[in-house]
């Protein structure tokens, strides 16, 4: 089967099982049912256009995702219903979201809910920070850079390396 939208989408879009999930550039998120040929099942509006694809966050069942004016939106994977928006003022040229899980050690430390298991979004956030998120949408901290961010946080040696560009061509990790 094949389905065509009527808006171009925004990078590749999520495959969680038979379900499609897809960012518009018309500032809405889609969710098609492989199982249905491509049935549009719900369209979730955003502020503006997305700046990347979202990002999804299992147990919770919900996608993140952050727009071209740099509000930050989680929706409910199954229905669709927004649960919250909050800006971010990226002033980054990174402009993506991401999905980690925290181990729990780090859940009673920043005093997160249980249920969620860890899971958070992280996001390019104001100038020269990283933000990580509760599903809930509060603020668990935010890490200033030496620079700005210009690729996700990557794990090694029990520690998350960043990449950031102080000034044209000069980067640290």
């Amino acid at each position: 089967w094949s389905v065509t939208l009527t808006d171009p989408v925004k990078g590749p879009p999520v495959v969680i099982g038979t379900q499609i999930y897809a960012a518009t550039l018309a500032a809405k998120v889609v969710k098609l049912d492989g199982t249905k040929k491509g049935k549009m099942d719900w369209e979730a509006d955003i502020v503006k256009p997305p700046a990347s694809p979202p990002s999804y966050l299992p147990i919770v069942n919900r996608l993140a995702i952050l727009d071209t004016s740099g509000q930050l939106s989680h929706i409910d994977a199954k229905t669709g219903k927004v649960f919250w928006r909050t800006p971010t003022d990226n002033k980054n040229p990174l402009a993506e979201t991401w999905s980690a899980r925290l181990k729990g050690a780090h859940i009673e430390e920043f005093k997160m809910d249980w249920l969620a298991k860890g899971w958070t979004t992280w996001t390019p956030c104001f100038d020269s920070n990283f933000c990580i998120f509760t599903p809930k949408g509060g603020l668990i901290t935010r890490i200033k850079l030496s620079g700005r961010p210009v690729a996700l946080p990557l794990a090694a040696e029990h520690r998350w390396t960043f990449l950031t560009q102080v000034k044209p061509g000069h980067f640290i990790v």
